[in-house]
Parts: structure tokens; sequence; C-alpha cells
């Protein structure tokens, strides 16, 4: 199971960054592993994924087992199509408003600030244990794949981001952290061109999205860039390798 807000806590204390990256890795080695660490940070089970179509007003969260938690205020239906047509699949993600309002630029979130929550409906009586009824804010980002890897972040006041980089970069690179060159040609040589192409496209999305969302904390904002920086780097390396290759 996904680590707790406990667990990823205790994992990103300060520490060389060879000693854990593998095992951070290996937590968040899918979008999903990072979609359910949210999620278990607010103590609900994560949503399933929801054509705009069928996009209700409200959504009835399931609680996990365990002692209370943070619990969100709302849920953002995110996408990144350029209109959020009934047959686009939108993600469910969900937040705490006021949290977020703190962590993220001012006028992020002025959308869902209007959006206040009716009443439980039909099918579970008021204040029951295992559900938690939120309203639902569609929003569009950049990238959806790597819009709950960023909001877990921002809500995050972790001492230590090396976890970040150890999430988006291929462990050999990290190991080669923060030399840049270094951690650029270590990630070219080591990734597959199937799995560079992966890394690209989350990494260049997961910039767009700090760019979009504007975390308040700046060492987000400088390690991402650097990461997408080195990212790209390593995707003109491999590309000149794969030149001289057919020469």
């Amino acid at each position: 199971a996904p680590p707790s807000h406990d667990q990823l806590h205790r994992l990103c204390l300060p520490k060389p960054m060879k000693l854990f990256s593998e095992y951070f890795l290996r937590i968040f080695s899918t979008v999903s592993d990072i979609f359910r660490s949210l999620c278990r940070c607010f103590g609900v089970a994560t949503p399933a994924p929801v054509p705009a179509g069928q996009l209700a007003r409200t959504y009835d969260l399931t609680l996990l087992n365990g002692p209370p938690t943070m619990r969100p205020s709302h849920l953002l239906a995110v996408y990144d199509s350029p209109s959020p047509e009934s047959h686009v699949v939108m993600t469910l993600i969900p937040i705490d408003l006021d949290l977020l309002g703190r962590r993220l630029r001012p006028d992020l979130l002025t959308c869902a600030r209007a959006v206040s929550a009716p009443p439980p409906p039909r099918g579970h009586p008021p204040n029951s244990p295992r559900i938690h009824t939120v309203p639902v804010v569609p929003m569009h980002v950049p990238h959806v794949a790597s819009a709950a890897f960023v909001l877990l972040y921002s809500l995050d006041t972790r001492p230590d981001l090396s976890g970040l980089v150890a999430a988006l970069l291929p462990a050999p690179a990290v190991d080669e952290w923060p030399s840049i060159s270094p951690v650029a040609r270590a990630m070219a040589d080591c990734c597959t061109t199937d799995e560079l192409a992966r890394r690209v496209a989350f990494n260049q999305g997961t910039w767009k999205n700090v760019l979009a969302f504007g975390p308040q904390d700046e060492r987000i904002v400088g390690m991402v860039q650097n990461v997408w920086n080195i990212t790209s780097e390593a995707k003109k390396i491999a590309a000149a390798a794969k030149r001289e290759r057919r020469m």
C-alpha cells in the first residue's frame, strides 16, 4: 500500500540521496501511486475518473479506516483537453481549499471559493462516518498526469525536498545530483528511448503545472525547473548519441 502522510515525512528527512532514491522511486513508480498517496493524506479512498458528461455537483468520498486526518473541502475535476466535452475523462483530486489557498497562487482557486457544499444527498445519513460529501470544481490544468504530484508537494512543508527529485529522475541520475551535467548524462545513458520519452512528457508537464499553480514555496519552483532543464538536456544528449550511431 502507498505510504501514509507521516511515512512520507519520515522518508524525506534529510539524508544522502543515494540511500533512499531507489526506494522512493519504487513508491512513486506510477502516477496512480502518487495519486493514491495524495488521497491517503486526506484519509479518503481514491475516487475513480469520471467522464465530463457524468460529472455531478457533489461527490461522496469514502473515508479510510484509521485515526482522524485532514479532510478535503473540495474535489477538483481536472482535465487538460481544450474543453471539457462530455466524453473527456476528468481526474478527481481531493483538496483542502484553505490550505492550498495559502500554498498556491492566490487567484488560482477563485472559482472553487464560490462553490459551497450543499446538504448531503440521499442514500446515506448526514455525518455518516464512512462518507464525506464535497463539492466538485472543474479545473483546466496543463498536464493532468502530474497535477496530483504537484499538489502533493504543495500541501507539504517538509524541510527536505530531495524526494521530489528522486521521484522525477531515474536512480542513476539522482545519484549524481546536484551536478547538472552529470545528472543529464546519467539520465540519457540509463533510460531507454521509451522511458526517456515518458519522463520528458511527465517532467515537462510537471514544470507547466508548477508555472500554472504558482507554489509559494520557491524551493519547489527552483527544483522542478532544474529537473526540467536536466531532462531537456538529457533528451538532447540522447538524440545526439542516436545520430552518432547512425553515422
